[in-house]
This record gives structure tokens, sequence and C-alpha cells, in this order.
């Protein structure tokens, strides 16, 4: 792998995954998304980061955070609007 990157240097992208050292995660997803970023694949990645939980925000920050997300095109418009219903609630 490492001799083909460095001839190809044009197919290959560096990053870190995750490291299972046996030990269970309470998001069994975790590995997956650590390799799935919007850096590297931004369509794969979408699923991840429409259903990412709130983590203790304000309202105003969420619906916030969702404009961002709709404005680089992570979400679309029907997306935007169901997660800020969903916030609201």
């Amino acid at each position: 792998m490492k001799a083909f990157a460095k001839s190809h240097p044009q197919n290959y992208i560096p990053f870190d995954v995750a490291v299972n050292h046996g030990g269970a995660s309470a998001d069994r997803y975790a590995f997956v998304k650590s390799v799935i970023t919007p850096d590297h694949f931004p369509i794969l990645s979408k699923p991840f980061l429409a259903a990412a939980p709130v983590a203790d925000r304000s309202r105003v920050e969420e619906i916030t955070r969702l404009a961002l997300l709709r404005d680089q095109g992570v979400l679309d418009e029907e997306q935007f609007k169901r997660a800020v219903d969903t916030v609201i609630r």
C-alpha cells in the first residue's frame, strides 16, 4: 500500500481512523464515522451528519449549525426544515 501511494500520489488520501482495541463503543458506527468524513466523502457522510444528536446546545446554536450544513450543501431544504422542526419540538 505504501509503495502504491508513493508512486500514485493522486490516488492516495492520508487520514486517521479510530482503532478498536476490543472495547465496545456506545456508538456502533463510530469507526465508520471516523473514516467517512465530509472532507473525504462529502456525499457518504451526509446521513451521519444529519443524524448526529444534539449535544447540549441551545436551540439557537443547533438551528445555526443546521443552517450552516444547509448552506454547505450537506442538507437540502427539506432535510433542513425537518431538522429545525425536530429542534423546535
